[in-house]
């Protein structure tokens, strides 16, 4: 399994993925300038299934396994198709504490053998989460394409065992637990260097360094001062940029998910609202996010002279069907913009057996999880100016299945302004507007 670019053979797949749009030259070329992209490709070329494809040749040309044996891997795992913000979040911070330490990332999928094996859950509760059933093939039916560019667990732990055996005090590669928010292990780079595999655990929120990089210098999160600095470059854009920069890169959506409208250039204003409920909220509860879409209206489209309803839009993404109809009645009565939302209508998703039993997973999820949540990524991440996203508790960021919205636009966003990104309004409920 080799490439000999980011998608392998698939290049018809990637025609609307910015990253590989941005990749390929032709197009956004002054995001190259970025520290935080020039960083990402310097390792990501590094780092390819490609790179270490060239590695393991090189074991047959020569007496040693030199090149391989040099390396240090970050083992990440994903799967699909529910809980997507957590698990491809957690992905994707195993990929941001590859990227600071120089390590390889090997993408594993997460079945019951691995929860077990990683004691995430009690034996149950590795049923409930990761069924028996679950396999990679479960992606692709959900409609996502995982980058051929990735190095596969699967594919490369046997080759990495035997080529680096009695190399270095590595445990026989035994995947090793070291999580970088843990005070005890720092600096996390120096305690993690002679490890040869390991896994920085559970981290499914987006990280807060990403935001506030002087914490890393503060926590004594990290002493190598290489590693600091590209800490700092990650950071340069902050963090919904970078996440979306990497899921565009590990993931491209099926065309099957697209929405029946797409994009509209005119589009001046647009904003996105993801209503979610959590255990114990009402399905008709609505009216922190009614609450919202008046803050907005009134702080951005309202106050602008002769304003055009053609030019606002919102797109709006609920897990109850209630929910959903109210807040698009209210768009259309209060507002004078257009409205653009998936059909109620459509069918629900085909949940595992295992969920029907498990509350959180039924409250807050709702019909349409799995397929149907990328589905409603796929329509929403068409925004460009704000979002609305209303959580009972107060928090610094909006949940993950949110922010995957988010960052999917943010990345866009800068890519498609060539001169200065438009702020980005949001409101959560608590604190007003904040502008990005």
């Amino acid at each position: 399994r080799s490439n000999n670019n980011l998608t392998g053979s698939n290049d018809f797949l990637f025609e609307e993925n910015y990253f590989y749009r941005l990749w390929m030259g032709n197009e956004f070329s002054h995001a190259k300038d970025f520290p935080v992209y020039q960083v990402y490709e310097k390792w990501l070329k590094h780092h390819s299934q490609e790179a270490l494809h060239a590695d393991w040749q090189s074991c047959f040309k020569e007496d040693s396994c030199d090149a391989l044996q040099n390396r240090s891997f970050l083992v990440a795992t994903y799967s699909c198709p529910y809980e997507s913000g957590n698990r491809w979040h957690r992905f994707m911070n195993g990929i941001l504490w590859a990227i600071a330490t120089n390590r390889t990332l090997l993408a594993r999928y997460h079945t019951y053998d691995v929860c077990m094996e990683y004691q995430d859950f009690t034996p149950e509760g590795c049923h409930s989460k990761y069924p028996p059933s679950s396999k990679p093939r479960d992606c692709i039916d959900t409609g996502l394409h995982l980058s051929p560019w990735i190095p596969l667990y699967e594919e490369w732990n046997d080759r990495i065992r035997n080529s680096t055996k009695n190399t270095k005090n590595h445990k026989n590669n035994d995947i090793i637990l070291m999580d970088p928010l843990n005070r005890q292990l720092h600096p996390f780079d120096e305690h993690s260097k002679n490890i040869t595999m390991l896994r920085v655990g559970n981290l499914k929120k987006p990280d807060k360094m990403m935001n506030r990089p002087v914490l890393v210098n503060k926590s004594k999160l990290v002493s190598d001062p290489s590693v600091l600095k590209r800490l700092h470059h990650l950071a340069s854009h902050r963090g919904y940029f970078f996440y979306g920069m990497v899921l565009e890169s590990v993931l491209t959506l099926d065309p099957s998910l697209n929405p029946p409208t797409t994009q509209k250039e005119d589009d001046e204003f647009s904003f996105f609202l993801h209503s979610r409920h959590g255990t114990g909220l009402a399905d008709n509860y609505t009216w922190p996010e009614k609450k919202c879409i008046e803050r907005i209206m009134n702080e951005t489209f309202c106050k602008l002279p002769n304003n055009n309803s053609s030019s606002c839009r919102w797109y709006v993404m609920s897990d109850r069907e209630v929910t959903l109809q109210l807040l698009s009645n209210y768009i259309l009565n209060k507002t004078s913009c257009q409205l653009e939302t998936l059909s109620s209508s459509r069918q629900a998703s085909k949940q595992n057996p295992s969920f029907q039993n498990d509350t959180s997973f039924r409250d807050e999820h709702g019909l349409f999880a799995g397929r149907g949540y990328w589905e409603d990524l796929a329509l929403c991440r068409q925004a460009r100016r704000g979002m609305v996203s209303f959580h009972q508790k107060r928090r610094n960021y909006a949940r993950t299945s949110t922010s995957m919205v988010r960052e999917f636009i943010e990345f866009r966003r800068q890519l498609e302004n060539v001169q200065k990104t438009p702020k980005f309004v949001s409101c959560e409920g608590y604190k007003g507007l904040f502008f990005d």
